[in-house]
């Protein structure tokens, strides 16, 4: 490859348009976020971890880091994927069959990964845009059975895992996105995009301020508007750190309860109270997987038409039966 060959990464080819021209351009965004950077060394660390495991559960996972690319007209698209699976013993716990599947890891802070739980791929486009332009990309050289696509929850440990057969983005609209970017590039215009209030991506993108709200609204505020609403942000801001702390101290005191119970009464009904905390620890009997749906996405498929089996499908949840601890709160109750 040489230097002036034009390079777009496929972990960025989900992005907005705009910012993909803004990067072609030259312009310089905000700088990443330490926290970013946190939990990308995060996500290498489970990414590790559940490779061993998958080893460890009889399959083999190759080619890990390997680049792929995409040779488009005038420039090329390049990524490193995860790797590739494929089952090596009679242990098959994911179901693969023969074959070789792509492999691909996320890790996400409980928040983004109740995110992931609420919408999947449409509340992720750019993860799923990214894991199809891998599959094309190594598929125009070696045949794939599909996907393996895993989620691990960082706060929890809850692992969410996908087999599909086929990738969820349309591979060849993602190409018409960056041919249309390119061709702004060249004209030396940024490509056209609205900020969009709702969206997470344009909350967090690094260009946001200096291309999509430069001088937005600003003007319109008085000095004691603008002072009222500072303040207002930077409560919202410290409220949304308590609630994580919050949770964390929440999860610590149930592990800990959960931990004394079973410590005593591990193969029995077990309840106690101690600073009018009552834990109680039970069994709920196994007959066959207990199937719940989520009210979100149930309620969804509703406004989509009539619910069928398959549609229903998509949100189905199985939780098997076994050991749960309850904690109520004596002194408030209710909360």
């Amino acid at each position: 490859m040489t230097t002036d060959t034009i390079t777009y990464r496929m972990s960025s080819a989900g992005y907005c348009p705009r910012r993909l021209s803004a990067e072609r351009l030259g312009y310089e965004g905000e700088p990443i976020p330490e926290h970013v950077n946190q939990a990308a060394n995060e996500g290498n660390w489970h990414e590790k971890r559940l490779k061993d495991e998958l080893r460890q559960q009889g399959y083999e996972v190759a080619n890990e880091q390997l680049e792929v690319t995409l040779y488009l007209n005038g420039y090329n698209l390049v990524g490193h994927i995860d790797g590739t699976i494929f089952r090596t013993k009679k242990n098959d716990p994911l179901d693969l069959g023969n074959g070789e599947y792509l492999l691909e890891i996320k890790s996400m802070s409980d928040r983004e990964f109740q995110r992931w739980m609420r919408g999947y791929w449409q509340e992720y486009p750019q993860y799923a845009d990214q894991v199809s332009a891998y599959y094309e990309a190594y598929t125009q050289h070696e045949a794939l059975e599909g996907i393996v696509y895993l989620v691990k929850n960082r706060s929890s440990g809850y692992l969410y895992k996908e087999v599909t057969r086929k990738p969820p983005s349309d591979v060849n609209i993602i190409i018409s996105k960056l041919n249309a970017v390119e061709q702004s590039v060249q004209e030396g215009q940024l490509y056209p995009a609205e900020y969009d209030p709702a969206s997470i991506e344009c909350k967090r993108c690094p260009f946001r301020e200096q291309l999509c709200l430069l001088g937005k609204g600003k003007e319109e505020l008085t000095i004691a508007t603008e002072k009222e609403l500072r303040v207002a942000a930077l409560s919202c801001r410290e409220g949304m750190k308590l609630i994580g702390q919050g949770e964390e101290l929440y999860q610590a005191g149930k592990a800990a309860l959960s931990s004394h119970a079973e410590a005593v009464s591990p193969d029995k009904k077990y309840i106690f109270e101690i600073e009018k905390m009552l834990t109680s620890r039970y069994r709920v009997p196994s007959y066959g997987d207990r199937i719940t749906y989520p009210k979100a996405g149930v309620e969804q498929a509703i406004q989509d038409g009539v619910v069928t089996e398959a549609q229903a499908s998509q949100f189905r949840e199985t939780k098997p039966g076994g050991w749960q601890v309850r904690i109520e709160d004596l002194e408030n109750p209710g909360e």
